[in-house]
């Protein structure tokens, strides 16, 4: 009884807004995790640990699809909670050569009746060259958070210009013309094989941001005996291929959400 008349104070009182009325379902299913105190007008205000799905958020869980081992994760999580993971990721790319990239992101389980798991990355963007390509990597947003939604993953990501923000996971130098594009430097107009159409910067962005997520590549290269070559000719650490087809293997998905959900088999 007492729930419901807080949810009935929520809803009536302290929204003016019909639309903030549908995220209400999502809150009722995460009623254990808020803790309760009284604000302005006597609106009840939620507080939680882990954040609340907002708008944004709303929209975009509706594009996830979620692949097995996300599904296993949210079944073996109960409550919603926050993880930072950062570390050296090491790849044998040969007897004698190494390769290392600095993994760096959030991670956030929400439970509820959208329950699902979030990634967070705030990537901050260099360059001495035209406004153009900023706007064109900024511009990649919506598709790259698309592909990651098809492996079940809400990706929360962020392109900034400016310094000062509290957290920036990865920084990136951008070129117009850059000959080997990696999870550092970026090439937005032309690469060593010809001209980068908005398709193919898309798949790349989404591919060097999943070296910050801890994934290695798997394509093959004759300099990296070591590596283990992918034979799924859609997966995105293998080939820059069609934005709506390319996908990450299922053990991808279990390396960047292990930090949160451990090891799921």
């Amino acid at each position: 009884m007492i729930r419901f008349l807080i949810i009935n104070l929520i809803i009536f009182n302290c929204f003016s807004d019909k639309s903030d009325k549908l995220l209400i379902n999502s809150w009722i299913n995460m009623m254990d995790e808020f803790h309760f105190q009284f604000g302005k007008n006597g609106c009840v205000e939620m507080q939680s640990q882990a954040p609340l799905i907002n708008k944004e958020e709303l929209g975009q869980v509706a594009k996830v699809k979620p692949k097995n081992i996300v599904k296993k994760c949210l079944a073996k999580k109960r409550k919603s909670h926050t993880k930072s993971v950062s570390y050296q990721s090491f790849h044998h790319c040969s007897p004698t050569i190494m390769i290392s990239d600095n993994v760096n992101y959030d991670i956030t389980i929400t439970k509820g009746k959208n329950s699902f798991i979030k990634i967070g990355l705030n990537i901050l963007l260099e360059s001495d060259e035209d406004d153009d390509v900023f706007e064109k990597v900024k511009a990649t947003k919506t598709c790259v958070q698309q592909i990651y939604a098809n492996q079940g993953l809400y990706l929360d990501l962020n392109f900034t210009t400016d310094k000062t923000p509290t957290k920036i996971h990865h920084s990136v130098n951008l070129y117009s013309y850059y000959a080997d594009t990696n999870s550092k430097n970026w090439g937005v107009n032309w690469n060593s094989d010809g001209a980068v159409t908005p398709e193919f910067l898309c798949v790349t962005v989404a591919h060097e941001l999943a070296h910050t997520l801890g994934l290695g590549d798997t394509y093959f290269d004759p300099r990296c005996n070591f590596r283990k070559d992918s034979k799924n000719p859609n997966a995105l650490m293998r080939i820059l291929g069609d934005p709506t087809k390319v996908e990450l293997e299922e053990s991808e998905i279990a390396t960047i959400v292990e930090p949160i959900c451990g090891v799921i088999k």
